[in-house]
């Protein structure tokens, strides 16, 4: 059989070849420090490029969720199909045939349909010319598999991930760390030293070019060629397609809060016109402008969305639960240190600085509190403040959540590290302290990452009982 894995013994230095990968069913795994575990990625990777003929990965429900037949099975569906990679009941592409992975089923009355795996493409989308892409596609635009970034065969290169730790340099996946149009990677073809790679681009309002020109709250919009009330560098020599006209509404910049100095003078700008509504740097939340009022630099406009517009806000969490547990440790006031297990337990980091923790609820959200965020961007406007910057352009693309350590003083050095990016931020209702994360790609699970147990709904919990709180620091500290 082939294998799929192996793990590398430290203490003998010996490899033992595996048939089978974490996320298979039936595999239990165990938290050895005197092992490391390499599976091969095409039988991990849940999403396909192109048509799919060469998916590996154990995905085996159809897309109206059928259980797929066994390929060895000849119940209920026969059929003539053969072949090593048509292992169990996962989908599969033998034929390279439109449409992607399919599988026969184990309806009766359906003999065979096609699997929802998610193109590598668009997994992630990528704004602009997707320098903070951090994406699972790992093929160029014409097909060619690209060459590792470790790697300096068969292209040799400047980009090793040891010297860039933070542009994403994971395995071979395409990326744009020098500012090209679009990312690109270095191919295994010796003959292409480089191809750029097909990604989708992130859909945000970022095509709008209506008229409205005022925010939610009636206020009407600054004009992008001028500098008052608000200074701000974004205007049509700077961004020439973005179509920066007026004053509609746009969004160069993806900010999630206002990010620069206001500047008062007292202007009668009552007479300006046509301060239309733009997305001209595919903000999440759609477009914006400046407005003429000098406490409130900018702000979003109510727009509603078409109504052939299937995006949606948040989607809803599937969160796996189980009864209410009880605790295994008594309380000690200064804090005991946990095991390397909890995989749920997530570091998030600022510009490359730990600020707070947050829980794994699933494969791509992370929960957190909303003071967080709060906080933040008041220690960031404060900080430009001091250091006599009129601009304070900060958002999610400083953010990074940080899962699979156990020491966030050296994280670098972990083994199971996975640094993803966050796409989108969810307060919590009103009175709460709580801000969903969205994770960039899902966090692949592993003996060091795992989602976090949850109680059912419903569960009363008695007067009394002694908890744990897991968190982030030393445990001399009060």
């Amino acid at each position: 059989m082939q294998p799929k894995a192996f793990a590398f013994d430290k203490t003998a230095k010996r490899c033992h070849w595996l048939s089978f990968t974490s996320l298979e069913n039936g595999v239990r795994e165990k938290h050895d420090n005197a092992f490391i575990l390499y599976e091969k990625k095409d039988y991990v990777q849940n999403c396909i490029i192109g048509k799919g003929a060469t998916y590996k990965g154990n995905i085996s429900v159809t897309k109206s969720g059928i259980e797929c037949q066994a390929w060895n099975s000849t119940i209920p569906h026969e059929h003539s199909y053969r072949g090593k990679d048509l292992q169990r009941n996962y989908c599969r592409n033998p034929r390279g045939e439109e449409g992607g992975p399919w599988c026969f089923t184990s309806d009766p009355e359906t003999r065979h349909e096609v699997c929802k795996i998610p193109l590598c493409s668009e997994v992630e989308c990528m704004t602009c010319n997707g320098e903070g892409y951090r994406g699972p596609m790992d093929h160029t635009e014409t097909g060619k598999e690209c060459q590792r970034w470790d790697l300096q065969r068969p292209h040799r290169h400047p980009f090793r991930p040891e010297k860039y730790p933070d542009k994403g340099f994971d395995d071979n996946y395409c990326r744009n760390p020098d500012g090209k149009p679009r990312p690109w990677c270095y191919t295994l073809d010796p003959n292409t030293p480089w191809e750029f790679c097909s990604i989708k681009t992130c859909g945000q309002g970022e095509g709008y070019r209506g008229t409205v020109n005022t925010i939610w709250s009636g206020i009407e919009c600054q004009r992008w060629d001028s500098q008052v009330p608000h200074q701000h560098n974004f205007t049509r020599e700077n961004f020439k397609c973005k179509d920066l006209r007026e004053n509609y509404c746009r969004n160069p910049d993806g900010a999630e809060v206002p990010w620069h100095l206001p500047i008062y003078k007292d202007l009668d700008i009552s007479k300006v016109k046509k301060n239309y509504c733009r997305n001209p740097d595919d903000d999440a939340h759609g477009p914006w402008c400046y407005t003429s009022n000098p406490k409130m630099p900018w702000d979003y406009c109510r727009i509603s969305r078409c109504d052939n517009d299937p995006v949606s806000m948040m989607s809803s969490l599937d969160i796996p639960i189980i009864p209410c547990a009880s605790t295994k440790h008594l309380r000690v006031v200064n804090g005991i240190p946990t095991q390397p297990d909890k995989g749920w337990m997530v570091s998030l980091k600022d510009r490359g600085r730990h600020f707070c923790g947050g829980s794994l609820v699933k494969e791509d959200w992370v929960l957190t509190a909303k003071q967080c965020f709060l906080s933040r961007y008041l220690f960031h406007f404060l900080q430009d403040l001091l250091a006599g910057s009129h601009l304070l352009q900060h958002n999610l693309k400083d953010y990074q959540a940080w899962l699979g350590i156990h020491n966030v003083e050296r994280a670098h050095e972990e083994k199971h590290k996975q640094v993803l990016n966050i796409s989108q931020l969810v307060y919590g209702p009103e009175g709460s302290d709580i801000v969903l994360l969205k994770l960039s790609r899902p966090a692949v699970s592993n003996n060091a990452v795992a989602i976090i147990r949850l109680p059912i709904s419903g569960c009363t919990i008695p007067d009394g009982i002694t908890c744990s709180v897991y968190g982030w620091g030393h445990t001399g500290s009060k």
